[in-house]
């Protein structure tokens, strides 16, 4: 019929049609019917059925990547040894050092013992106590029990040095008072002299690696001992404001 224009398609299966009815069967239908006579495009995804064509009927490499749709193939559609990693990279340059950290708290000392020193009426170093630098100054807190073994009263008395020192424990500054403290003890009796300063730190001599906290006691007459010390320095970082 003139005017009529046929499929391609249309005419392939016309003559399957023909070929099963003249009784050669689907076998002389696939030797007529070969892959160079169906043209690109003329079976479509109409044409198949669901699950018409399997793994087995696909050769390697029939479907690569332009046949894929981005995000048609997730995850979970993969076999664990689908992916796999590749070779380990070199290792990377290392990178700078971070900033140095703030410094820790300081480290509070306590010391309490019984020297059993006998005073002089000319004065006496009753105990040195030396403590590192780092924190802006040390709050002192203590005592010292003084006894008297013989009758009548004593007089005492005592300075508290603040004395820097370098590493020959030689002193590097000037010996600065930061305690007075003054008691009585009666005759065969003791007294508490309480012993209490701040240690300011805050500006130490170049040269200065620690720095001593010295106790220098003086009597008006000899048989007072030194019986009984406690001393407390808790660095100024330890102390809670108020």
């Amino acid at each position: 019929m003139k005017g009529f224009k046929r499929s391609p398609g249309v005419s392939i299966l016309a003559a399957v049609v023909v070929l099963v009815l003249l009784g050669g069967g689907a076998a002389t239908a696939a030797k007529w019917i070969d892959g160079k006579r169906i043209k690109p495009g003329s079976v479509a995804t109409k044409q198949l059925k669901n699950k018409a064509v399997n793994t087995a009927k696909l050769r390697n490499a029939a479907v690569g990547t332009p046949q894929l749709k981005n995000g048609s193939v997730t995850a979970a559609k993969l076999a664990p040894s689908a992916l796999t990693s590749g070779p380990t990279g070199p290792t990377g340059i290392a990178g700078s050092t971070g900033a140095t950290g703030p410094a820790g708290p300081s480290e509070v000392t306590w010391k309490r013992d019984t020297p059993n020193f006998l005073f002089s009426t000319g004065g006496s170093l009753i105990f040195s106590e030396g403590y590192p630098l780092g924190p802006a100054g040390y709050l002192i807190d203590g005592y010292l029990v003084i006894e008297r073994d013989d009758v009548g009263d004593v007089n005492a008395s005592c300075e508290i040095f603040r004395v820097f020192v370098n590493s020959s424990d030689i002193q590097t500054g000037t010996a600065e008072t930061v305690g007075l403290p003054r008691t009585t003890v009666a005759g065969n009796g003791f007294a508490t002299l309480p012993i209490s300063g701040v240690l300011d730190l805050s500006s130490p001599p170049g040269d200065a690696d620690g720095v001593e906290m010295r106790v220098v006691c003086e009597t008006n007459t000899d048989n007072a001992i030194a019986a009984e010390r406690q001393v407390n320095a808790v660095p100024t970082d330890q102390l809670i404001p108020g």
